[in-house]
């Protein structure tokens, strides 16, 4: 026998609000980041040795990058393609 939910959107609407609300209130109260919490099982000396506020660097060149954002936040070429007038 099936058994349907009824649910209440308003109530629902009102839950999900009140969630991400005190999410958002329980993180400004955040004062440090602790850059170890970001890893799912930090092994042990993972950090030893290194300043963890630090990027090693990638081996690409800071004109290699400009190239790929430049390309990534251009419109294609019409005919193909036509950017909605509301963007």
């Amino acid at each position: 026998m099936d058994m349907m939910l009824t649910v209440n959107v308003k109530d629902e609407r009102s839950r999900y609000s009140k969630f991400c609300e005190d999410a958002y209130n329980e993180a400004k109260k955040q004062t440090e980041m602790n850059n170890r919490l970001w890893l799912d099982s930090p092994w042990k000396d993972f950090f030893t040795g290194r300043d963890p506020t630090k990027l090693a660097s990638t081996g690409v060149t800071a004109d290699t990058v400009d190239h790929i954002l430049r390309i990534f936040s251009s419109e294609p070429p019409e005919p193909d393609f036509s950017i909605h007038h509301g963007i």
